[in-house]
């Protein structure tokens, strides 16, 4: 029995040296194809992350046109108001448009919360996990239910 268990070793062939050369190119090949790929999901991500601060900076900015376009509808407003309250009228009407004036419901404005008496306060609780004590507790090896301590995984690109 140990013969033909023999008899197979001598059926593996040693490669031959064109052999090993070509499985080599193979390996070269498939090593220079991974750093392509590698560089290409580095442009790609490079790309996306210059797209998140261009819509970043463009959303920055809409916000900021909006709040001033928003101060200057405000402002012409207010002096459509006053205008019409000088004049004492309620109503004025344009070729397209009528603007009035229009009583809003009474609204409460606090000017000093430490005045109000206590019957008109109300008192918000909020409660949140304390993450720094728990995750301190769970590294001494305390057991705290409800929580688990997890570690994600970033990827670094240089």
């Amino acid at each position: 029995m140990a013969a033909a268990h023999y008899s197979n070793l001598a059926a593996v062939r040693k490669p031959t040296a064109p052999a090993l050369k070509a499985e080599a190119a193979r390996e070269r090949d498939r090593e220079a194809a991974l750093k392509r790929a590698i560089d290409r999901a580095d442009r790609v991500l490079a790309r996306l992350e210059a797209r998140q601060a261009q819509y970043d900076a463009a959303a920055k900015r809409a916000k900021a046109r909006k709040e001033a376009a928003c101060r200057r509808a405000q402002a012409i407003e207010d002096r459509i108001i006053e205008l019409m309250q000088a004049a004492g009228l309620a109503e004025l009407a344009g070729h397209r448009a009528k603007l009035s004036i229009r009583a809003n419901a009474p609204a409460v404005e606090v000017e000093a919360l430490d005045q109000i008496p206590p019957e008109y306060l109300r008192v918000k609780t909020v409660t949140e996990a304390d993450k720094v004590a728990i995750k301190c507790a769970l590294q001494k090896g305390a057991d705290v239910a409800g929580v688990r301590l997890v570690q994600t995984l970033t990827l670094l690109r240089k």
